[in-house]
């Protein structure tokens, strides 16, 4: 297992196969793969499983399956404990994305950045 804490590996990094899905997500490749999926995920009430995760932790279906790295749960193969913790990190670098992008439009908006491009335009 990796010896740094708090870094998620991506499932290429982790040597699984992997497809670009249609909305440009890397995901694992099912097809590819003879994973079998967590004993768990078979005896899994999807009802509650999403109304943890929707309701109470208010993401979405595809939150969590970017998290964990699959196009379904069904094929999840790590454990309960595993995926909370790729969601805990997945919700880190999207609030940190947001601050990013917030810093951006606070940027694009200041009079100093605007002087710059005035001056030496923007390309």
């Amino acid at each position: 297992m990796p010896d740094v804490t708090r870094r998620m590996y991506t499932p290429e990094e982790m040597g699984a196969p992997v497809v670009v899905s249609e909305s440009g997500d890397v995901v694992i490749d099912a097809e590819a793969t003879d994973v079998t999926p967590a004993e768990w995920t078979t005896k899994q009430d999807w009802g509650k499983f999403w109304a943890y995760w929707k309701g109470d932790k208010g993401l979405t279906e595809d939150d969590i399956h970017k998290a964990a790295g699959v196009e379904s749960m069904k094929l999840y193969t790590g454990t309960k404990q595993e995926l909370q913790a790729a969601v805990e990190v997945y919700i880190e670098a999207q609030i940190k994305a947001d601050e990013l992008v917030d810093i951006v439009e606070e940027l694009d908006k200041s009079a100093v950045v605007k002087d710059i491009l005035d001056t030496f335009g923007d390309g």
